[in-house]
Parts: structure tokens; C-alpha cells; sequence
């Protein structure tokens, strides 16, 4: 078996959207056996889905909860909820979930991809992330270690 990935997914000088990055950071400080990935363009989860079993997305998204509420989406054999062009909000060109339907059509998803979203609610340039986002980096962390050694002991 090979090593779970988790990929954050956001824009470091963005607010709230740097959400995913701080998360996958926290999550490979805590486990360095993980395989993580930081990226600013989820077109390239194309590319890194196909050569692992197991991935976690983490990114932020904008579904009308208040911010910092974390969302746990299994998205192995459906797209995200709300994922019709333009669904969860993002302010890369390309949504992760759109990202990744793109690698579902091309059949190149892994056996097992979970998406952790943040809530957020303010992508102002230059801005740092909001404190009520900041306050859910470690509960996202903890809903991807756990989605992860869940997937570990099943195997």
C-alpha cells in the first residue's frame, strides 16, 4: 500500500483561503510519514489523484455555515454536494471540486478520496485569516488524521 495524501489547496495571501494550506501544514508536522502536498492550483490534483489509494483534499468553501465550521465530504464515487459548475465558491480559476470531477471523468480517482472543507468568509488580499478560521485549523486536522488512520486499519 502506498502512502495517504493529503493535499491543501489554497492561496497563501488570500484570508480565509489559505485555510487548506495551514491545515495540510499542521497535518505534516504532525505525521511526516503522510505524503503532503501544498497547492494553489487544484488543477494539479489531475495529476497527484491517480498514484495514491487514499487522498484528503483540504480547501475552503463557502456553503452559508458559519465560519470556521469544518465540512467532511466523501467524494470516492459522488461529486461534492453542491458541486454543479460553480458550487462550493473559490477564488482559484478552477474549484478543487471541480478539479476533481475533472480527474473522475478522466478515471483518474483514487480508491478512497474524502474533501475537508473550511467554512470561511473573507478572501480580502493581503489579509491573514479570520479567527474564527485560524480556531478550526486543529479540528480539521484531527477529521483528516482520522480519516486517514480509518482508512489505515481497514486495509
Amino acid at each position: 500500500m502506498n502512502v495517504p495524501l493529503v493535499v491543501g489547496v489554497g492561496h497563501p495571501d488570500r484570508g480565509d483561503d489559505a485555510v487548506g494550506l495551514l491545515v495540510a501544514e499542521a497535518v505534516g508536522t504532525a505525521r511526516p510519514d503522510l505524503d503532503v502536498r501544498l497547492l494553489t492550483d487544484p488543477l494539479a490534483l489531475v495529476d497527484l489523484l491517480p498514484v495514491v489509494e487514499v487522498a484528503v483534499v483540504v480547501d475552503a468553501a463557502v456553503t452559508g455555515s458559519p465560519a470556521g465550521t469544518v465540512h467532511v465530504f466523501d467524494a470516492t464515487h459522488a461529486p461534492l454536494p453542491g458541486l454543479q459548475p460553480g458550487g462550493l465558491a473559490s477564488s482559484h480559476g478552477l474549484s478543487p471540486g471541480d478539479a476533481i470531477e475533472l480527474a473522475r471523468a478522466l478515471g483518474r480517482i483514487p480508491a478512497r478520496l474524502a474533501v475537508v472543507a473550511v467554512e470561511i468568509d473573507a478572501v480580502d488580499l493581503g489579509q491573514p485569516p479570520q479567527p474564527a478560521v485560524v480556531a478550526a485549523v486543529q479540528h480539521a486536522v484531527a477529521q483528516v488524521l482520522a480519516l486517514v488512520d480509518a482508512e489505515s486499519s481497514s486495509n
